[in-house]
């Protein structure tokens, strides 16, 4: 393995940076293969950082990220992306770290056009895990507002109230409506309408 050629000593400031982010990114120069790994990206995969650089991108993802990487085949994505930097945005995977803990990542890279690094590949692993949970669990919260909503007798409906120029209430608009309130006043399909309109 021919290792990688040495980056620029002006570099050093921002390499320190990207060591104590909180996200993993990995450096690709020219000829696809490993430049450099940050701290949090070794870390996460319980990658020996030294010893990879010079490898070539597919391998490193092939051989290294594959086996931490829950979902089958999205090693070879990743892979299949950055041999040619194309499309590399916003892919989502499952990663078990070294410790079996299941992480969410958000893994986006791309071609540096300029400066010191120009030419080079930046990749970024973000962990994403707590904002998967989150909108689960607002998901989870709006079905059971939606059951209970739609189980009661009482018909309800929210209204948004429009105003006129000169800001008197002029009309309203259906947001939400329970099953009771089209059982009860016959009115179906209302939920973004005005009244002017449904009328």
């Amino acid at each position: 393995m021919d290792p990688s050629p040495p980056l620029p000593p002006e570099l050093r400031p921002a390499l320190t940076i990207l060591d104590v982010l909180d996200e993993g990114v990995l450096l690709v120069d020219r000829s696809n293969r490993v430049a450099w790994i940050n701290r949090p990206l070794a870390s996460l995969f319980g990658l020996d950082r030294d010893a990879l650089s010079g490898i070539e991108l597919d391998s490193f993802v092939r051989r290294h990220l594959s086996s931490c990487i829950a979902e089958e085949g999205v090693a070879a994505r990743i892979a299949a992306l950055l041999s040619d930097w194309q499309g590399v945005a916003d892919l989502t995977c499952t990663s078990r770290t070294p410790k079996g803990r299941e992480r969410e990542l958000l893994i986006s890279g791309d071609r540096i056009e300029d400066g010191l690094l120009k030419g080079m590949g930046i990749v970024r692993f973000q962990e994403i895990t707590g904002e998967i949970r989150a909108k689960q669990e607002l998901q989870e919260c709006a079905e059971k507002y939606r059951t209970v909503f739609d189980s009661l007798d009482s018909g309800f409906a929210i209204l948004e109230v429009i105003f006129s120029a000169d800001g008197r209430p002029a009309d309203y608009r259906f947001v939400e409506k329970n099953r009771a309130f089209e059982r009860l006043t016959g009115m179906h399909d209302v939920v973004g309408k005005t009244m002017r309109e449904f009328a």
